[in-house]
């Protein structure tokens, strides 16, 4: 994954996400940077976790990349995806990395 470094707020959250979900990423890059991270996403190096506002257009297509929603009731409205090259084959890690932050946020929900 290629995450926020440490001057980045993103970082003590996404920090504390994956440590209540017992889930420890492997971080191809860690940057202060959001384009570089999200660059990095775009180029195939790895995936990342991002925002609306980080989306290269305001409908959030981007040519050959796709973009994974992902809902948590607990904060208020806004988009947080996960970005991968488009007709990738995700790594069987990536898929369960996504449908177990799926399964987390859900029953978070249902809590």
């Amino acid at each position: 994954m290629a995450l926020p470094g440490g001057s980045l707020t993103a970082k003590a959250i996404t920090d504390e996400m994956f440590a209540t979900a017992k889930i420890k990423p492997r971080a191809v890059l860690r940057s202060n940077s959001y384009e570089l991270i999200q660059a990095a996403a775009m180029a195939g190096m790895a995936i990342c976790l991002g925002n609306g506002q980080l989306l290269p257009s305001p409908d959030g297509a981007a040519p050959g990349h796709r973009f994974i929603p992902v809902r948590d009731a607990r904060v208020r409205p806004t988009r947080v995806v996960i970005a991968v090259r488009e007709h990738r084959t995700l790594p069987v890690a990536v898929q369960t990395f996504v449908e177990t932050l799926r399964q987390r946020i859900l029953s978070l929900e249902q809590a």
